[in-house]
């Protein structure tokens, strides 16, 4: 570009700027990046940022080469208010894409048929600049973005952290942007089928499916949920209305496996009410200790309420009956193999047969691994009394989490 034509064409950059804009308030999504209607104050701020770009843009046309990170500043700067504004990083590069090609127009529609210009050789340059400005508008739009969302988490986390301890916690909301619910259903997930000190706990474990983990409670309740979760253990706290409350029981189970495909493994959800904040530290604890409590029963993957485990639930409380009822497979301690006997015998109804066929082993054998137990423990498990008494010593041995 010649000195001539850059210096008519900088001239009517006012004209242009103005007129792009009105088009691109036209063209782009209503709703998205530009309002359909903007003030006029709002008109000449917007045209006189326009104005700037279209200055850069030609200048870089008429010296034939790329703008530098410092010379697109403004541009990142705006592209990092958008993500402050949440509007999408899709909406944002429409804007400019749009824009750019918009300019594009009214400047080639400016052009006299005297002007001697290689018009490809500038639509050449015009996508070198397109691609070089998506660039620059990604990368500071992502890094706000992130700043964004971990301060995001951050808050989230300290509230979420002041509910569980039962500390005052509305300062926390109101810097998290969430308004504390009257009530709370409090879900704990527990994760079967992962060794939560090895290699392989850590990789099927939530902290790597953590935003999906997120994305599933959100969608199940229909509001932000606040949620952490470490490898085996997960919190959630589902805001609901004191009057509400059975309601948002319903699909846990389906929530279950929908959390299993993220996480890839099984998943156990013990669930809670929280009536008023002040319950929720109970409700966890209660919460935590019926999914731990299903998981160590060998029940099937899903969502339990104490109400699925109100007698197992009663036999894990602390106490001397508890002890006592414990030590009664003392002696089975040094024989695993008629410990999974016992076990898979009680699972499978008091049925010879299934229990038999469960371990793979002879049904006599099932029966002399029996008699074993029976010998050791002083408890016949084919006897009514003695069986319940063994079944509940199973019980009181199961382990619980011993920390949230």
């Amino acid at each position: 570009m010649d000195a001539a034509l850059f210096d008519r064409l900088t001239s009517l950059v006012p004209v242009l700027a103005r007129r792009t804009l009105e088009r691109l308030v036209a063209e782009v999504p209503a709703g998205t990046v530009l309002p359909r209607e903007l003030a006029e104050h709002e008109l000449d701020k917007i045209s006189g940022l326009v104005e700037d770009d279209l200055r850069l843009y030609l200048r870089m046309l008429a010296e034939e080469r790329m703008p530098t990170f410092l010379e697109l500043s403004s541009v990142m700067d705006a592209a990092a208010r958008r993500a402050q504004e949440r509007i999408a990083l899709a909406d944002t590069l429409t804007m400019h894409h749009v824009g750019l090609r918009l300019a594009w127009e009214e400047i080639v529609a400016r052009l006299s048929p005297t002007d001697q210009v290689d018009v490809a050789r500038w639509a050449g340059h015009l996508l070198r600049y397109v691609q070089v400005v998506t660039s620059c508008v990604s990368t500071a739009y992502v890094e706000a973005q992130e700043t964004i969302h971990s301060a995001e988490h951050e808050a989230r986390r300290a509230l979420l952290a002041a509910l569980l301890a039962g500390r005052p916690a509305a300062a926390y909301a109101e810097r998290a942007g969430l308004r504390l619910a009257s009530s709370y259903l409090v879900v704990v997930l527990a994760l079967g089928g992962a060794d939560a000190s090895g290699p392989a706990g850590r990789t099927i474990g939530l902290l790597r499916q953590s935003r999906g983990v997120q994305e599933e409670f959100d969608r199940y309740a229909g509001t932000p949920v606040l949620c952490a979760a470490d490898v085996r253990l997960g919190t959630a706290l589902v805001p609901v209305s004191a009057d509400a409350l059975p309601e948002p029981r319903a699909g846990l189970d389906s929530l279950a496996e929908r959390l299993a495909s993220v996480v890839g493994t099984p998943v156990m959800l013990g669930a809670a009410d929280a009536i008023g904040l002040h319950a929720i530290p109970a409700a966890v604890t209660q919460a935590r200790d019926v999914a731990w409590l299903a998981l160590g029963l060998g029940r099937p993957p899903g969502a339990y309420q104490l109400s699925d485990v109100l007698l197992e639930y009663q036999l894990t409380r602390p106490g001397a009956g508890r002890d006592k009822l414990a030590r009664l497979l003392d002696r089975l301690d040094g024989h695993p193999h008629l410990l999974e006997t016992l076990l898979a015998y009680q699972r499978s109804g008091h049925n010879r047969r299934q229990a038999a066929a469960t371990l793979h082993v002879h049904p006599n054998t099932l029966d002399y691994r029996l008699s074993r137990v029976a010998t050791l423990t002083n408890l016949d498990p084919g006897r009514p009394a003695h069986a319940q008494l063994l079944a509940a010593a199973v019980i009181a041995r199961t382990p619980l989490p011993t920390s949230t």
